[in-house]
């Protein structure tokens, strides 16, 4: 899996658990796409506050994900629901399967 993914599904799993300043510091950088300078710029402070608190967010992230491994669990559920609907001869449960994954990777607005 591609690191800024990863850590946007650790941010949104486990965002809430940092601090503030580090949430949207890391929201800014991995779901907005802005540079060190434009959130230095937001946030008024040096882009090597910006890039400290980023790297401390996603190295506490990572902790979170190896204590608690919520993001490892939901891959897995999704890997096998995926798996279940491919081997499903019933289209109605194999369209239940597919919406079953889309509601917990949170695509269908619930």
């Amino acid at each position: 899996m591609d690191k800024r993914l990863r850590l946007g599904l650790l941010l949104d799993w486990y965002g809430s658990l940092l601090t503030d300043r580090q949430r949207a510091m890391l929201e800014q950088s991995l779901n907005e796409d802005c540079s060190l300078s434009e959130i230095a710029e937001r946030e008024g402070v040096s882009r090597q506050a910006v890039r400290d608190a980023i790297l401390r967010g996603e190295e506490q992230l990572e902790q979170y994900e190896a204590k608690l491994g919520f993001l490892k669990r939901d891959m897995q559920l999704i890997a096998s629901i995926k798996e279940m609907a491919l081997r499903c001869d019933d289209d109605t449960m194999r369209t239940g399967l597919l919406a079953l994954i889309e509601r917990i990777e949170g695509n269908d607005g619930i």
